[in-house]
């Protein structure tokens, strides 16, 4: 697999060669593959690469990389100890040969990859530092001397030259435990792409050092014993001790399961007893055995312990509000039922406070990434709302922090004034329809017309956990945006001839059925002002009466020729027509001027809106 991973990176790097194309092609090109690439002649258009540099951020080529390197290392650490405890000559056949290799060319191209892989700025100039002379140099000043010296082919040195016995080259071989260092530059890389919990990472790392902990001493005491076959060791003692088959104290792998009986008895400081220390040096391992295991388990442990404490902050502040409830109803003597009602309650509104807490997590992000993310978490229900649905992100952001959760109880009325209402969990009924998660209702609270909007009222069957959002609250917002508020004043126009048509028709159904005749035959005056009360809510029912009539009032009319004496013998000059009117219709006139004055402002209001919208 390695090597198949190997041989898909050099396809890919060798596909950048020089070639022929534009500029921007190309750099199009390496975009999509997801390293960049430092050109000795910006300016020029021949393709003249100088390396290929990888960006720890996007590059497809380094993340497949890392995964391929981390396996190598998860198998170095546990083999190589393995091997150089229990391997007593040199190892010959294809799987070692083929192993050790592909060991040693992994290895070999990391180092190239490091050369080529953009590190982060530590004195905070920028992000990440792609100058490759700056690359190098960082690399060989840090790890580049330990990289080299765990890659050395040791064996295969020894092979030709002779220079070492067969022991000591597997000794030596443990350099390549060095190289676990690379396993922090990969965590580090790699931070933003896990979505795991912190605590629980910091868990799996301490169960993985214990693990590899316990295994590397094992080796090491198995390894003393297994080498001093002549001497009286642990091994000899034990067999002596308690006896068995020959191959239980003399094959690698039965040796390596009691030694590593003993390290884990010895890190736990159980201390049986049966496995004990019988020669100098075995004392002195044993010694400093114990001295690193007990130190890494006393670590270990109050790490552990730390962690778990903060595991799950969420689960202890709930605790800790439901340790104070019982403590209240205690003091308060609230009866048995009433105390269950509130327990429940509090059970039912945790995911109230983590919408709290949730709030505060996105106050503290860049205003792209706010908008980003309200838009995320306020799904699907929004585009069932008109003025919310093409609203500008950046006002969309301001809008979501209004929204207050609100948790109701089975049988409780759902009521609020001008409230826009989303469910997000539990079910209700109101006007004769169930509503579960994601519906809304109270679009309306637009309208400044009360009779206008909708006050039915919804009743929770179900614990009812919903986002409210006063429109009080959201005009608050809108007020800074002038276009958000023509957008808006926009849906309150529609909405409101909308739901004006529907208030006439319903009054209009309702007079005919009450007159028992049809309503078109009925006075222009009386009709407008029949519409006019059904508007506004103050129709009762019943036509208006008709008036008496007043006195004549004189209006006087300029004319192009003619001349009339006014009836009550004012004088009148030339050019002017008399017209007797009543005063009720006076007023009429005056009202409807007054109306007219006000539609004409408002349309200019829209006017001036309209142009600075465009």
């Amino acid at each position: 697999t390695a090597l198949c991973a190997l041989c898909e990176l050099a396809v890919l790097l060798l596909s950048e060669l020089p070639m022929g194309g534009s500029r921007e092609a190309l750099m199009e090109q390496d975009a999509e593959l997801g390293y960049r690439k430092l050109w000795e002649d910006p300016g020029s258009k021949n393709r003249c690469l100088k390396c290929p540099l990888l960006d720890p951020r996007d590059s497809r080529v380094l993340e497949v990389w890392d995964v391929i390197m981390s396996a190598v290392l998860v198998f170095v650490a546990i083999f190589v100890p393995y091997e150089a405890a229990f391997s007593t000559s040199e190892p010959s056949g294809a799987v070692y040969a083929s192993y050790r290799l592909i060991i040693g060319v992994v290895f070999f191209c990391d180092m190239l990859i490091q050369f080529m892989t953009a590190y982060p700025d530590a004195e905070g100039k920028a992000s990440y530092i792609e100058d490759s002379h700056k690359i190098a140099a960082n690399y060989l000043r840090g790890w580049f001397a330990v990289d080299v010296v765990s890659t050395l082919p040791l064996l295969w040195l020894n092979q030709v030259f002779r220079i070492w016995q067969s022991q000591a080259v597997h000794i030596l071989c443990l350099f390549r435990l060095l190289r676990l260092h690379s396993l922090m530059q990969i965590a580090q890389r790699r931070h933003s792409s896990v979505g795991v919990s912190y605590a629980m990472l910091s868990l799996a790392k301490f169960g993985c050092g214990l693990t590899l902990c316990c295994h590397w001493m094992g080796c090491i005491w198995g390894g003393v014993a297994f080498h001093m076959q002549d001497s009286h060791t642990w091994l000899h003692a034990l067999r002596m001790a308690k006896g068995g088959p020959m191959e239980l104290y003399s094959t690698p792998r039965s040796v390596y399961s009691m030694s590593l009986y003993w390290a884990i008895m010895t890190l736990t400081s159980i201390g049986y007893g049966d496995i004990t220390p019988q020669t100098e040096l075995e004392y002195w391992v044993a010694s400093l055995c114990m001295g690193f295991m007990a130190s890494t388990w006393a670590y270990v442990i109050g790490e552990v312990c730390g962690v778990v404490s903060t595991l799950m902050p969420h689960d202890v502040a709930f605790k800790r509000t439901m340790d104070d409830l019982n403590w209240l109803m205690h003091d308060r003597n609230m009866p048995s039922h009433m105390r269950q009602k509130l327990r429940r309650y509090f059970h039912e509104s945790r995911s109230i406070s983590r919408l709290q807490e949730q709030k505060s997590i996105i106050a503290q992000m860049s205003p792209m990434l706010q908008g980003e993310v309200s838009t995320q978490l306020l799904g699907d229900w929004r585009h069932k709302v008109p003025y919310l649905a093409d609203m500008d992100p950046d006002v969309l952001v301001k809008v979501a922090r209004m929204l207050n959760p609100v948790l109701f109880a089975p049988n409780e009325v759902v009521c609020s004034e001008r409230s826009l209402f989303v469910v997000r969990r539990g079910i209700c009924i109101r006007k004769g329809r169930v509503h579960v998660a994601g519906d809304v209702w109270g679009t309306d609270m637009i309208l400044s017309n009360s009779h206008l909007r909708d006050h039915c009222q919804a009743r929770c069957l179900s614990y009812l956990e919903v986002l409210t959002l006063r429109n009080a609250d959201m005009m608050l917002v809108l007020r800074e945006s002038e276009t958000e508020c023509a957008k808006l004043r926009w849906c309150q126009v529609r909405l409101g001839i909308q739901r004006g048509f529907l208030r006439m028709a319903d009054g209009i159904r309702e007079l005919e059925r009450h007159l028992g005749a049809k309503c078109c035959n009925l006075p222009q005056k009386m009709w407008f002002e029949v519409l006019t009360k059904m508007l506004h809510g103050t129709f009762t029912g019943e036509l208006p009466k008709s008036r008496p009539p007043s006195r004549k009032t004189t209006l006087t009319l300029t004319e192009t020729a003619g001349s009339q004496t006014p009836v009550d013998g004012s004088p009148m000059r030339r050019g002017s027509v008399v017209m007797m009117v009543g005063d009720h219709e006076v007023a009429h006139m005056k009202d409807s001027l007054v109306t007219l004055q006000q539609t004409v402002e408002a349309l200019q209001e829209t006017v001036l809106m309209l142009a600075r919208k465009d």
